[in-house]
């Protein structure tokens, strides 16, 4: 077992430290199973993102997932209140609980030790694009060990981002409609699907840019923008700020901004990636079609 409380208390996040100690109290129980491989702390508070706000994320790795009853049993000991126990959508080694624990909620995901190598080798061999699933990766590659190290020290071993895959990723998001319909939008004041398709393109191009990086997502659905553009080398200058921008300009101007940092994306890519074509997003961009 890592201990991680006493450490963390002395650093100035607070909350982090508490979390940290709640993560602390609540591992052992799971830990001592026999079939648990390995406990971990993901998430914000492992990355040390955390606030008063956050949940606790841990992950527990099987050699094969509890059923329900047991992980509610398991939550119960621990003395977890108003705890919700969820199959997994994605695949029979997942599962996700949450419960409440000393006023923070804790959430805790379940995988078996076979879905893990298969998400490591859909991701690392076989390219695989869907990005919880690269969330899940870059969770491990941040997470803290609270028992099972050595399996943990295995899998961030096979967790390469490859040239190839960054390429993969990039055509994943190089999908852009035409700036005719959304100066269209913004002639006709539908200022609602407008905007909505600005904060589609700015996550495309996080998408792109996070590719060019080789950095795994943090977060599928965009959490913790400020904290993981802050994680890109390779940029435009004063991306943040620019994008964040956007939302403070007017319609035509906001249009104008953000293809502004569209154009500065695609150089990067031409120069970093010249196999990559961007003729058809480009040619998509131009075109006068009203239709995205």
């Amino acid at each position: 077992m890592v201990r991680v409380g006493a450490g963390a208390a002395s650093g100035p996040d607070e909350s982090r430290a508490v979390r940290l100690a709640l993560a602390e109290r609540v591992a052992p129980v799971y830990a001592c199973q026999d079939a648990c491989a390995a406990v971990i702390v993901g998430g914000s508070v492992a990355r040390g993102w955390s606030d008063e706000r956050s949940d606790v994320e841990l992950g527990i790795f099987w050699r094969d997932v509890p059923p329900a009853s047991e992980r509610r049993r398991l939550a119960l000991r621990v003395g977890g209140r108003k705890v919700d126990i969820y199959p997994s959508d994605r695949d029979p080694g997942l599962a996700n609980d949450d419960y409440t624990l000393d006023h923070v909620k804790i959430d805790v995901v379940h995988a078996s030790v076979p879905t893990m190598d298969t998400v490591l080798d859909d991701v690392a061999i076989r390219y695989d694009r869907m990005l919880w699933k690269h969330e899940v990766i870059s969770t491990l590659l941040s997470a803290i060990p609270l028992m099972g190290e050595e399996i943990l020290a295995s899998w961030r071993r096979r967790a390469v981002y490859s040239r190839e895959l960054a390429r993969v990723m990039i055509r994943e998001h190089l999908v852009f409609g035409p700036r005719a319909y959304l100066e269209t939008l913004a002639q006709r004041g539908d200022f609602l699907l407008l905007r909505t398709l600005l904060g589609r393109i700015e996550r495309q191009l996080l998408g792109i840019l996070l590719a060019l990086n080789q950095i795994f997502t943090p977060s599928c659905i965009s959490k913790w923008t400020p904290r993981t553009v802050a994680l890109l080398a390779c940029a435009p200058p004063d991306f943040l700020e620019r994008a964040r921008w956007v939302w403070s300009l007017p319609d035509s101007a906001a249009i104008g901004a953000v293809h502004a940092l569209v154009d500065e994306t695609l150089v990067l890519v031409e120069g970093h990636y010249p196999e990559v074509d961007i003729g058809p997003a480009r040619a998509r961009i131009a075109a006068r079609s009203t239709d995205w």
